[in-house]
Protein backbone atom coordinates (compact mmCIF):
# COMPACT_ATOMS: atom_id res chain seq x y z
CA UNK A 1 0.00 0.00 0.00
CA UNK A 2 1.39 3.36 -0.99
CA UNK A 3 1.87 6.22 1.44
CA UNK A 4 3.39 9.65 1.13
CA UNK A 5 7.01 9.82 2.26
CA UNK A 6 9.26 12.84 2.66
CA UNK A 7 11.64 13.01 -0.30
CA UNK A 8 14.41 14.20 2.04
CA UNK A 9 14.20 10.89 3.93
CA UNK A 10 14.97 8.77 0.84
CA UNK A 11 18.44 7.47 0.13
CA UNK A 12 19.33 7.36 -3.58
CA UNK A 13 21.35 4.35 -4.72
CA UNK A 14 24.97 5.04 -5.63
CA UNK A 15 25.89 4.93 -9.32
CA UNK A 16 27.15 1.32 -9.05
CA UNK A 17 24.00 0.30 -7.15
CA UNK A 18 21.64 1.60 -9.83
CA UNK A 19 20.65 -0.58 -12.79
CA UNK A 20 20.71 2.37 -15.22
CA UNK A 21 23.97 3.78 -13.90
CA UNK A 22 22.63 7.33 -13.90
CA UNK A 23 19.49 9.37 -14.39
CA UNK A 24 19.03 10.54 -17.99
CA UNK A 25 18.28 14.25 -18.37
CA UNK A 26 15.89 13.77 -21.32
CA UNK A 27 13.82 11.29 -19.28
CA UNK A 28 13.60 13.79 -16.42
CA UNK A 29 12.58 16.56 -18.84
CA UNK A 30 9.84 14.35 -20.38
CA UNK A 31 8.47 13.46 -16.97
CA UNK A 32 8.51 17.07 -15.79
CA UNK A 33 6.56 18.05 -18.92
CA UNK A 34 3.89 15.47 -18.01
CA UNK A 35 3.10 17.23 -14.72
CA UNK A 36 0.12 19.45 -15.43
CA UNK A 37 -1.27 20.25 -12.01
CA UNK A 38 -0.71 19.88 -8.33
CA UNK A 39 -1.44 16.14 -8.35
CA UNK A 40 1.40 13.65 -8.79
CA UNK A 41 0.68 11.85 -12.11
CA UNK A 42 3.14 8.95 -11.67
CA UNK A 43 2.81 5.60 -9.91
CA UNK A 44 4.28 5.21 -6.42
CA UNK A 45 7.99 4.46 -6.16
CA UNK A 46 9.27 1.31 -4.44
CA UNK A 47 11.36 1.80 -1.31
CA UNK A 48 13.05 -0.70 0.97
CA UNK A 49 13.40 -0.37 4.71
CA UNK A 50 17.07 -0.82 5.60
CA UNK A 51 18.05 -3.31 8.33
CA UNK A 52 20.73 -0.91 9.56
CA UNK A 53 20.49 2.83 8.87
CA UNK A 54 23.00 4.01 6.26
CA UNK A 55 24.94 7.23 6.80
CA UNK A 56 25.72 9.50 3.88
CA UNK A 57 26.89 13.12 4.02
CA UNK A 58 26.24 13.31 7.75
CA UNK A 59 22.63 12.13 7.53
CA UNK A 60 21.24 8.77 8.58
CA UNK A 61 18.79 7.10 6.19
CA UNK A 62 16.38 4.28 6.96
CA UNK A 63 14.68 4.10 3.53
CA UNK A 64 16.41 3.44 0.20
CA UNK A 65 14.92 3.74 -3.29
CA UNK A 66 14.61 0.45 -5.18
CA UNK A 67 12.50 1.62 -8.13
CA UNK A 68 11.69 5.23 -8.97
CA UNK A 69 14.99 7.10 -8.98
CA UNK A 70 13.92 9.22 -11.97
CA UNK A 71 10.50 9.95 -10.42
CA UNK A 72 12.17 10.99 -7.16
CA UNK A 73 14.60 13.21 -9.07
CA UNK A 74 11.62 14.87 -10.75
CA UNK A 75 9.96 15.35 -7.34
CA UNK A 76 13.12 17.06 -6.06
CA UNK A 77 13.34 19.34 -9.09
CA UNK A 78 9.65 20.21 -8.75
CA UNK A 79 10.29 21.08 -5.09
CA UNK A 80 7.81 18.51 -3.82
CA UNK A 81 8.22 17.62 -0.19
CA UNK A 82 6.50 14.22 -0.44
CA UNK A 83 6.18 11.42 -2.96
CA UNK A 84 3.90 8.35 -2.91
CA UNK A 85 5.86 5.19 -2.11
CA UNK A 86 5.34 1.54 -1.29
CA UNK A 87 7.67 0.37 1.48
CA UNK A 88 8.90 -3.22 1.55
CA UNK A 89 11.34 -5.16 3.66
CA UNK A 90 13.93 -6.90 1.45
CA UNK A 91 17.59 -7.89 1.44
CA UNK A 92 20.28 -6.24 -0.67
CA UNK A 93 20.16 -9.08 -3.23
CA UNK A 94 16.35 -9.08 -3.38
CA UNK A 95 16.50 -5.32 -3.88
CA UNK A 96 18.97 -5.69 -6.78
CA UNK A 97 16.80 -8.35 -8.46
CA UNK A 98 13.62 -6.32 -7.92
CA UNK A 99 15.29 -3.21 -9.33
CA UNK A 100 16.07 -5.04 -12.58
CA UNK A 101 12.74 -6.84 -12.89
CA UNK A 102 10.69 -3.67 -12.37
CA UNK A 103 12.83 -1.72 -14.85
CA UNK A 104 12.30 -4.45 -17.46
CA UNK A 105 8.52 -4.29 -17.24
CA UNK A 106 7.33 -0.70 -16.91
CA UNK A 107 7.99 2.95 -17.49
CA UNK A 108 11.34 3.92 -18.97
CA UNK A 109 12.61 0.46 -19.84
CA UNK A 110 16.24 -0.28 -19.11
CA UNK A 111 18.33 -0.72 -22.27
CA UNK A 112 19.96 -4.03 -23.21
CA UNK A 113 23.49 -2.91 -22.40
CA UNK A 114 22.58 -2.02 -18.81
CA UNK A 115 20.31 -5.07 -18.48
CA UNK A 116 23.09 -7.47 -19.49
CA UNK A 117 25.64 -5.75 -17.25
CA UNK A 118 23.25 -5.94 -14.28
CA UNK A 119 22.52 -9.63 -14.89
CA UNK A 120 26.29 -10.26 -15.07
CA UNK A 121 26.67 -8.39 -11.76
CA UNK A 122 23.89 -10.41 -10.11
CA UNK A 123 25.25 -13.77 -11.28
CA UNK A 124 28.98 -13.16 -10.83
CA UNK A 125 29.18 -10.68 -7.92
CA UNK A 126 25.99 -11.38 -5.99
CA UNK A 127 26.14 -15.14 -6.72
CA UNK A 128 22.46 -15.37 -7.68
CA UNK A 129 21.84 -18.77 -9.34
CA UNK A 130 20.92 -18.48 -13.03
CA UNK A 131 17.77 -20.59 -12.56
CA UNK A 132 16.48 -18.40 -9.71
CA UNK A 133 17.24 -15.20 -11.62
CA UNK A 134 15.55 -16.52 -14.78
CA UNK A 135 12.42 -17.32 -12.76
CA UNK A 136 12.39 -13.87 -11.10
CA UNK A 137 12.85 -12.09 -14.44
CA UNK A 138 10.40 -14.34 -16.33
CA UNK A 139 13.09 -15.31 -18.83
CA UNK A 140 14.64 -18.56 -19.96
CA UNK A 141 17.71 -19.82 -18.15
CA UNK A 142 19.54 -19.83 -21.49
CA UNK A 143 18.87 -16.11 -22.02
CA UNK A 144 20.06 -15.25 -18.50
CA UNK A 145 23.15 -17.42 -19.00
CA UNK A 146 23.95 -15.60 -22.27
CA UNK A 147 23.43 -12.21 -20.59
CA UNK A 148 25.80 -13.21 -17.78
CA UNK A 149 28.33 -14.43 -20.33
CA UNK A 150 27.95 -11.25 -22.41
CA UNK A 151 26.72 -12.91 -25.60
CA UNK A 152 22.99 -12.15 -25.47
CA UNK A 153 23.20 -8.82 -27.29
CA UNK A 154 25.08 -8.57 -30.58
CA UNK A 155 27.82 -5.97 -30.58
CA UNK A 156 28.21 -6.00 -34.35
CA UNK A 157 25.59 -4.78 -36.80
CA UNK A 158 22.98 -7.31 -37.77
CA UNK A 159 22.73 -8.55 -41.33
CA UNK A 160 20.60 -6.46 -43.64
CA UNK A 161 17.25 -8.05 -44.39
CA UNK A 162 17.09 -9.62 -47.82
CA UNK A 163 14.11 -9.00 -50.01
CA UNK A 164 11.96 -12.07 -50.45
CA UNK A 165 12.12 -13.55 -53.88
CA UNK A 166 15.32 -11.81 -54.87
CA UNK A 167 16.89 -15.13 -55.83
CA UNK A 168 16.28 -17.30 -58.88
CA UNK A 169 13.58 -19.86 -59.53
CA UNK A 170 9.97 -20.04 -58.39
CA UNK A 171 10.35 -17.34 -55.74
CA UNK A 172 11.46 -14.83 -58.37
CA UNK A 173 8.53 -15.78 -60.61
CA UNK A 174 6.05 -15.21 -57.76
CA UNK A 175 7.47 -11.73 -57.22
CA UNK A 176 5.57 -9.96 -59.99
CA UNK A 177 3.62 -6.78 -60.04
CA UNK A 178 0.10 -7.14 -58.68
CA UNK A 179 -2.81 -6.66 -61.07
CA UNK A 180 -6.52 -7.24 -60.69
CA UNK A 181 -6.56 -9.61 -63.69
CA UNK A 182 -3.70 -11.63 -62.20
CA UNK A 183 -5.48 -11.81 -58.85
CA UNK A 184 -8.70 -13.11 -60.41
CA UNK A 185 -6.88 -15.68 -62.52
CA UNK A 186 -5.09 -16.98 -59.39
CA UNK A 187 -8.39 -17.02 -57.52
CA UNK A 188 -10.00 -18.95 -60.38
CA UNK A 189 -7.13 -21.47 -60.40
CA UNK A 190 -7.45 -22.00 -56.64
CA UNK A 191 -11.21 -22.48 -56.90
CA UNK A 192 -10.69 -25.17 -59.60
CA UNK A 193 -8.10 -26.93 -57.48
CA UNK A 194 -10.47 -27.29 -54.51
CA UNK A 195 -13.22 -29.02 -56.55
Amino acid sequence: MAQNILVADLLFPKRNEYVRGSVKKDNVDRMRAAITGRDWPFPPILVRRLDKPEKRKGKEYKLKIVDGVTRTTVALLEKRKEIPAAIQKMSDVESDITQLSTNLTHGLLVDRKHRDAWVRYLVKERKVPVGKLAKELHMTERSVFRMAKGTQTKSTPRKAATKRGSGNGAAAERETEWTAAGFYSQLHAMAKATK
